[in-house]
């Protein structure tokens, strides 16, 4: 691993594969990295986000074997899945859930399920399926969206269906919480005793959006013509710069993020809607893009980049702190740090 030095694996607390533009269990060395670090760091926590739709058996079996954190994303049984985890074959999944499964123990599985209004009528099958693989735990998550209905393609570009946010606001308490596997049965009949009504699919019109060809233009300083203020009532939070009490921002348990094209970055909620635009900018970015890129830009994009250069070299520059920390001790932080990372000011901590 010429990015990663055996020095600063030795010192992670935990480490972990999400996949904001693709899934971790896509690349064919996943299980080889992970034994890296494994063989660097008996400790280290591995977590590792998939929808299992992707991979061979034998790399979930190695995952398993090498302690990995395993959270499979299914949000519905069978073809309901696909509801919104598009060209996700069930019986592909099963086979590696399965596969995994068989090889680890109880903490190491989690399905994630996302909570659509769509997808209420699911919750029951996703927990009696934990239930008959006869471990894990359950993590129901409230979706990030950018409006209250969001549009689903299939694999042909073609629109398909709408999902959108939970209704029933009975529901709402269940928003991102984790349930133990000893307490499914408790939830279960929570959920029924709700009798909540069937979904109705809102179906779209199979239309097919032309497909935006981007040449490459790196992103160029930009005025920033209105930006909403901060909101005073809450406290930004920084699970980046102290992953172990985020609410203190002169903490130094760093939660850093190593985006797809290999750049450092404080954390994944940035990246989606930067990574790109960096170099294949649209010209029509939103406020808080350029509120972020323009602070890139004049830091150099380069200093963000792993391309030629280990982790320790990148950090120890300061980039992160001049891009984005220093900013948060003096409350004048990013508008996405705020929208993601911010919590009222009487939470007790």
């Amino acid at each position: 691993m010429k990015t990663i030095d055996p020095e600063i694996a030795r010192n992670l607390i935990g480490l972990q594969f999400c996949g904001n533009f693709g899934d971790p269990m896509g690349n064919p060395d996943i299980s080889k990295i992970t034994k890296y670090f494994r063989e660097n760091n008996e400790k280290v926590a591995i977590y590792v986000k998939t929808n299992g739709g992707i991979g061979d058996k034998e790399s979930y079996r190695e995952m398993a074997n090498l302690g990995s954190i395993m959270t499979f994303g299914i949000d519905g049984y069978g073809e309901k899945n696909e509801l919104y985890r598009v060209n996700v074959k069930w019986e592909k999944l099963m086979e590696n859930l399965l596969e995994f499964s068989n090889n680890c123990n109880q903490d190491q599985l989690e399905i994630q399920f996302i909570m659509w209004n769509e997808t209420t009528d699911q919750i029951l099958p996703i927990i009696d399926l934990i239930r008959e693989i006869g471990i894990g735990t359950l993590y129901l998550r409230k979706p990030f969206t950018t409006g209250i209905k969001t549009e689903v393609f299939n694999m042909k570009g073609q629109s398909t269906h709408f999902l959108t946010e939970i209704v029933d606001s009975r529901l709402f308490k269940y928003f991102n919480t984790v349930w133990k596997y000893e307490d499914l049965n408790k939830l279960k009949n929570e959920i029924i005793d709700l009798k909540l009504e069937n979904p109705i699919l809102e179906k779209s019109d199979l239309k097919v959006y032309p497909r935006e060809e981007r040449e490459r233009r790196t992103y160029q300083y930009s005025e920033i013509e209105s930006i909403e203020e901060s909101d005073t009532g809450s406290c930004q939070t920084c699970f980046s710069k102290n992953f172990k009490n985020p609410y203190n921002l002169m903490g130094e348990v760093y939660n850093i993020y190593i985006t797809h094209n290999k750049f450092l970055m404080p954390c994944c909620y940035l990246p989606p809607g930067i990574s790109n635009e960096m170099f294949f900018s649209s010209g029509n970015e939103s406020p808080e893009q350029k509120q972020i890129l323009n602070k890139m830009s004049d830091l150099g994009f380069q200093n963000f980049s792993l391309e030629e250069k280990t982790l320790r070299d990148v950090f120890d520059n300061g980039i992160l702190h001049n891009f984005v920390y220093d900013d948060l001790i003096n409350n004048k932080g990013f508008k996405s740090c705020k929208n993601f990372c911010s919590k009222p000011k009487n939470k007790i901590i």
